[in-house]
C-alpha cells in the first residue's frame, strides 16, 4: 500500500464520519432544539390550554354581564327577584314569617 492510498482512504472515511456527525447534529436539534418538534408540540398544547381558558372566561364574563344587566341600570329597572335572591344568599337575610332550612353544607 502506498501512502497516497492510505491518505485517500483515510480522507474518505473522515469525510463520511464528519458528514454523518453533521447530519446527526442537525437531526438532534431538529427534534430537541428550541425551535424543534418537541418545542412546537409543547407550544401547540399550551395554545390549546390557553384557548380553552379563554373560552371559559368569555362564558363567565357573559354570565356576569347578564347578571349585572338584571341588577339594573338607568334604562332597566332592578329585577326584584334577583335582588331578593342575592340578599338572601350573600347577606343571609330572610323575612320574619319565613323558615329557613339548610340542606347540605353550611350556608354561605
Amino acid at each position: 500500500m502506498t501512502s497516497s492510498f492510505v491518505v485517500s482512504r483515510f480522507g474518505k472515511n473522515a469525510l463520511a464520519l464528519l458528514l454523518s456527525l453533521f447530519i446527526i447534529y442537525f437531526l438532534y436539534h431538529l427534534v430537541q432544539g428550541d425551535l424543534g418538534v418537541v418545542s412546537w408540540m409543547r407550544a401547540e398544547n399550551r395554545l390549546q390550554q390557553v384557548t380553552q381558558k379563554h373560552q371559559q372566561l368569555l362564558a363567565e364574563r357573559a354570565f356576569l354581564e347578564h347578571k349585572n344587566k338584571l341588577l339594573g341600570s338607568d334604562l332597566h329597572p332592578i329585577d326584584k327577584d334577583l335582588l331578593d335572591e342575592q340578599a338572601r344568599s350573600v347577606l343571609g337575610l330572610a323575612q320574619n314569617n319565613e323558615i329557613v332550612i339548610y340542606l347540605g353544607s353550611e350556608p354561605k
